[in-house]
């Protein structure tokens, strides 16, 4: 999907969408996250220190090395792009993380990775690239009994992707997952809106640093919102 997302011009729009410059300067999302929600996704993860966690579609890293270093946990992340897993290692190289981190290139929905091996499970935004069934399933059969895999994801009605689902609940539970938590996230459509309208102010400027990945970024600015964006707890029991 992309060679190189993290350029200045990007930086930039992180930087003005979301008033932190955290996000921008040490984490640098694949998707409209914030520091609050990322707090709360390693706190529902209930992880100890030493105990290993892994992160679906890692992209660049930083969300699941934010979690890392705030847990004392140690991450796993996969991403499908090659280019993603080289940036990834190196930002985990320059946050002193590197002992603690690992990166793989993997599908999510098929990680290849060992039964129960995690004891949490976090992924932000990316389950709707995937089939639900198939994604939920791997979920299941990676985390260890008592495990918690804590997602955000979005859902449509009438979505514009197939794979997009009206409800995630139905499937966490048919694999064998308790859901514990499954409740629209607020004020996403203003992050959104924000984002994406950041993204699109600089669209001549991340053509230039980002080549033809820009335009996969802008089609998605410029596409309508689903319906909802949902954060979701779900157990192994």
């Amino acid at each position: 999907m992309f060679r190189v997302i993290d350029t200045p011009a990007y930086r930039d729009a992180i930087r003005e969408s979301s008033g932190d410059a955290r996000l921008a300067d040490e984490i640098v999302p694949l998707s409209f996250t914030t520091v609050p929600e990322l707090e709360r996704i390693a706190d529902e993860m209930r992880l100890k220190p030493s105990e290993r966690f892994i992160e679906l579609a890692c992209g660049l890293g930083g969300s699941g090395l934010w979690v890392a270093a705030k847990t004392g946990a140690f991450l796993t992340g996969i991403d499908f792009s090659a280019e993603a897993i080289r940036q990834a290692s190196a930002r985990a190289e320059a946050l002193g993380l590197h002992g603690r981190a690992q990166f793989a290139v993997a599908d999510m929905a098929q990680t290849g990775l060992p039964d129960s091996a995690f004891h949490g499970l976090m992924s932000i935004d990316a389950i709707p690239f995937v089939d639900a069934t198939t994604v939920t399933a791997e979920i299941a059969r990676l985390l260890r009994p008592g495990g918690n895999a804590v997602l955000t994801a979005f859902e449509a009605e009438a979505p514009r992707r197939p794979t997009v689902v009206p409800d995630y609940r139905p499937y966490f539970e048919d694999a064998g997952l308790i859901v514990r938590a499954h409740e629209e996230i607020a004020n996403w459509e203003a992050r959104h809106h924000s984002f994406y309208a950041a993204i699109l102010a600089r669209a001549d400027r991340l053509r230039a640093e980002m080549g033809e990945v820009a335009e996969v970024l802008l089609e998605e600015a410029a596409s309508p919102p689903p319906n909802r964006r949902v954060f979701i707890v779900a157990t192994k029991p």
